[in-house]
């Protein structure tokens, strides 16, 4: 099973990808014997410069235009070598732009990382390890690795944790999504084995190529901050009659840097975008729920939002809640 490891890379400065890319090439024998190339999505305008980093002397680097598609030379391609192909000319869509690179990707499992996410040693081991089990009788889906984030006062606030746990009732969940929509999530576990989840989460994960086929893709009508992207992947494949699964020893540092979808994490635009992602996640999967169960969701945000002065973040959220409730009534009316 050969690995096509999938990086989107947006907003952020050169040297935090750089870091990634090297996170990945100090694996050694782990990375280079399993993965036959690297797909990094440039979405910067103007693009990155990689051709002037000093990485690359033991594989291939091809610049590719994401529009004329020029570079790609697959025909070309020296045997047994490790090609790394950096894409340009591709509006700024994660989705889009992970759909581009794993159509033309020839591996058999695809590798998704974040570009600021540092892979530990073990981790690319214990994804091929589970997922050749699939093989073996096990239908598996995506399977999502330990999310360490550093530093670790970027993650989620007391508030959101609180409502977590209330919701949850107390219990410690890996990655839940619950009948009536709502995530209870802790992807930080040191669990043994595998467990099985709805979720994962989408900077540390793998997933083998005929599933993403068969199932159409990622979504992209999840534009801008792409919130949800890796949820609504997920819970078609388990509709598909997959089952998706959390690795405890496929460990990721996810250093949480500036730019990205956080670019603009305290913008109008930014939680704007947020509620348009978790209205279309909301309406895809939990179209029969009561809108309350979608302002409950959302209110999480809509807070935590107040805390930059954001007192807008209200009038979103009853707006966002009224336009659910009318999709709901017409799909009741079809």
């Amino acid at each position: 099973m050969k690995i096509s490891c999938i990086i989107p890379a947006y907003g952020r400065d050169i040297s935090v990808l750089e870091e990634t890319l090297k996170s990945l090439f100090s694996l050694g024998e782990e990375f280079f014997s399993n993965c036959i190339e690297v797909w990094v999505i440039d979405q910067n305008w103007p693009s990155l410069a990689l051709e002037k980093l000093n990485l690359f002397e033991s594989m291939e680097y091809r610049k590719v235009c994401g529009r004329c598609e020029s570079g790609t030379g697959q025909a070309s391609r020296k045997a047994n070598s490790l090609v790394l192909y950096h894409v340009t000319g591709i509006a700024p869509s994660t989705t889009i732009a992970k759909n581009w690179a794993i159509t033309r990707a020839q591996g058999d499992l695809l590798l998704f990382c974040d570009d600021d996410v540092s892979l530990r040693p073990g981790a690319i081991k214990a994804h091929l390890q589970w997922q050749a089990a699939s093989a073996g009788g096990k239908k598996m889906g995506m399977l999502g690795g330990r999310e360490i984030i550093f530093p670790v006062d970027y993650g989620r606030g007391p508030l959101k944790n609180g409502i977590a746990k209330i919701m949850g009732f107390g219990k410690k969940h890996v990655g839940t999504v619950s009948e009536r929509s709502f995530f209870l999530c802790d992807f930080d576990q040191d669990l043994e084995g595998i467990v099985p989840v709805d979720t994962i989460r989408g900077c540390n994960a793998s997933l083998r190529k005929a599933i993403w086929s068969e199932v159409g893709g990622f979504d992209e009508a999840f534009q801008r901050t792409a919130l949800r992207e890796e949820s609504d992947l997920a819970l078609r494949i388990k509709r598909a009659g997959y089952q998706n699964y959390y690795c405890g020893s496929a460990v990721a540092i996810h250093r949480r840097q500036v730019g990205g979808c956080n670019n603009l994490v305290r913008s109008y635009n930014t939680l704007l975008s947020k509620f348009e992602c978790e209205l279309l996640f909301q309406s895809k999967h939990f179209g029969d729920k009561s809108a309350f169960y979608f302002f409950l969701r959302m209110l999480p945000l809509t807070l935590e939002s107040l805390l930059f002065s954001w007192g807008f973040s209200f009038v979103l959220l009853m707006q966002f809640t009224l336009k659910f409730l009318s999709i709901k009534n017409a799909n009741i009316n079809k």
